[in-house]
Parts: C-alpha cells; structure tokens; sequence
C-alpha cells in the first residue's frame, strides 16, 4: 500500500467519549458512525457540508470506488474500507 494513502481513522477519533469506569474497564459515550464515497460524507447519519466532503474526498478518495464505512456503538464495531 503506498505510505500517503494509509488511512487512520482511530488515530483522529481519539476524544473525550472514551471513558473508564472505577474499575477500569472502558465505556464508549456514545455511538459514532462514518461514511465516505466519491459523492458524500455522512457522520451520525448527518450529509456534511460540501467543503468538508470535498476536503476528505481530496485526501482519500483517489478512485470512484473507494469508499469507507466506520460505525461504534458501545463495544461493536465494524469498519469497512474499498480502495484501489
């Protein structure tokens, strides 16, 4: 795979929603989903502005097939990733 299109979503994700109980164990605040294409990117269900998409799209979207899915809700996740 070519270094300039690794793609690392969990490294920009990072926030405050993880969180860990007394005992240490971790808790996901809420649930997050993405979705990026060659025509749009949705988070939480949400189309984002054009600017933003265009933004995400220059950066990893080098094909008309390359897509990527990303969806967490509590300790289930499930990512899906198409490039060529």
């Amino acid at each position: 795979m070519n270094p300039r299109r690794q793609w690392r979503p969990m490294s920009r994700m990072r926030s405050g929603a993880d969180r860990t109980d007394g005992a240490g164990s971790a808790h996901r605040a809420d649930p997050l989903s993405f979705s990026l294409d060659k025509d749009k990117l949705i988070v939480n269900g949400m189309q984002q502005p054009e600017d933003l998409f265009r933004l995400f799209k220059a950066k990893y979207i080098h094909d008309p097939k390359d897509h990527f899915v990303y969806m967490r809700d509590g300790a289930s996740v499930s990512v899906g990733v198409s490039v060529k």
